[in-house]
């Protein structure tokens, strides 16, 4: 009865072992975790770093501490002007960028930035008007094919802000020199001014060593770049963009990771820009206040001033539209439909 007690004991005890073997045999090959470098063009205290942070957080927690995202502020891992060219090349494997900024693609884009002029900050517009165009036009989406897109977000209506010249009458654009991008820049020159093409990075350095005038810029970054220690004027243009601004994930990073992982990711792509457009609307008044706080003065133009900027406006998203025709893409189209839904939508 002993003997079989003891070859009982040590039946179960290798039962219990082989148990604990297979247990070990069987976990997933992603119970380690996943590190990605995130490469941002903007500064931790940023608002859309408020946001990334934010979503980072999210990120790990939905993953089970699966993913886990290691920034890199302002520029550290990936250029500025090259990110997602970088991104592309496997340099990070998430990345922030605009469309403009990149030389080569993104044609869409780059001619419909200009599309919400004379709209007011408001990004359920701007995403309901975009998100309506995508499901028409697929043209759209197929300018991200490079990348996995994990979110765009609506940027904030950009307005004039000058150095020591106000800019009060149609006629005060005509000679200074502007920080822009893209199609902005054929805007300041339709009305007599000289855009310059300067990484929002430097803008501080170039406003404040007046090798430029001023800069098209938003409200917040009054305050999250510091315009308004070395700006004197805003004149207020509303010149709001569809989304613009990207977060996308290198494919071949991608690829890689586990379907779980993957749907983490997709399941938050909503969230992501939402929160950025919270902190981004957030920014704008504090950006506001800052401002006031500095004595900067806030300058309407005439309505008979903003509808001749809006004409040349009109002039050069038309004229981008026709060439991006020529391509076989349908530039005339999104345009005409664009300020039909946002006239229709905004009644």
């Amino acid at each position: 009865m002993k003997k079989s007690k003891q070859a009982m004991h040590t039946l179960l005890g290798l039962v219990l072992g082989l148990a604990l073997m297979l247990s070990a045999y069987s976990q997933p090959a992603s119970a380690k975790p996943i590190k990605l470098r995130y490469g941002l063009s903007f500064p931790r205290t940023h608002p859309f770093s408020k946001a990334t942070i934010s979503w980072m957080d999210k990120i790990e927690k939905d993953s089970g501490g699966q993913l886990q995202i290691e920034p890199y502020w302002s520029g550290a891992l990936v250029n500025p002007r090259q990110s997602y060219i970088e991104l592309t090349k496997g340099v990070a494997d998430i990345a922030d960028y605009t469309g403009s900024y990149v030389k080569e693609g993104f044609h869409i884009e780059k001619a419909m930035r200009l599309l919400f002029y004379g709209v007011p900050p408001n990004s359920v517009l701007a995403y309901r008007v975009y998100n309506e165009l995508r499901a028409k036009y697929p043209q759209i989406d197929a300018e991200f094919s490079q990348a996995k897109v994990l979110a765009k977000f609506s940027m904030s209506s950009y307005h004039m802000l000058t150095r020591k010249k106000p800019v009060r009458t149609i006629g005060d654009f005509k000679g200074i020199t502007v920080k822009t991008s893209g199609d902005f820049s054929h805007f300041i020159k339709g009305l007599g001014g000289e855009g310059a093409r300067v990484p929002m990075s430097e803008t501080y350095m170039a406003l404040r060593k007046g090798t430029i005038d001023g800069a098209l810029a938003s409200y917040e970054g009054l305050k999250s770049w510091k315009f308004a220690e070395v700006v004197k004027y805003v004149t207020i243009l509303d010149m709001s963009t569809w989304p613009s601004g990207h977060v996308s994930m290198n494919m071949d990073t991608w690829n890689k990771l586990p379907s779980d992982m993957k749907k983490v990711l997709e399941d938050n792509i909503s969230y992501y820009s939402q929160i950025c457009a919270e902190e981004n609307a957030k920014a704008d008044r504090l950006g506001l206040e800052y401002a006031n706080q500095k004595g900067v003065e806030f300058i309407e133009l005439s309505q008979e001033d903003l509808i001749k900027a809006y004409k040349v406006v009109e002039a050069v998203v038309a004229k981008a539209a026709e060439r991006i025709d020529s391509m076989g893409l349908p530039g005339t189209a999104i345009y005409k439909d664009a300020r039909r839904l946002i006239d229709e939508y905004t009644k």
